[in-house]
């Protein structure tokens, strides 16, 4: 969980230091899977995160419940609306 905190961190400074335009869409991609990762405030978001005893969460992460929060783990479920939005936050907070 501490790699994915960190990956997640790195990711979203990387995205301040890096204009909005100059990503590639799998490079916003892989931006917002971080933060969401991020912004999950349980154990398991993702099916390849682990729990506090170092144990794969697999069928109990949040992103395999079909109720609750669903963080978005893999860049397959960015959508490309997310994309552009993504986008447009951040040329709008750099403006």
């Amino acid at each position: 969980m501490k790699k994915l905190v960190l990956c997640g961190t790195m990711c979203v400074a990387l995205a301040g230091m890096v204009a909005a335009a100059e990503l590639t869409d799998a490079d916003v991609r892989t931006l917002i899977v971080a933060e969401s990762i991020a912004a999950y405030s349980g154990q398991c978001p993702c099916p390849c995160s682990f729990d506090k005893d170092n144990e794969l969460c697999g069928k109990r992460s949040a992103w395999s419940r079909k109720d609750g929060e669903r963080p978005i783990c893999f860049s397959q479920d960015v959508t490309d609306e997310q994309v552009h939005a993504y986008r447009e936050r951040k040329v709008n907070s750099e403006g």
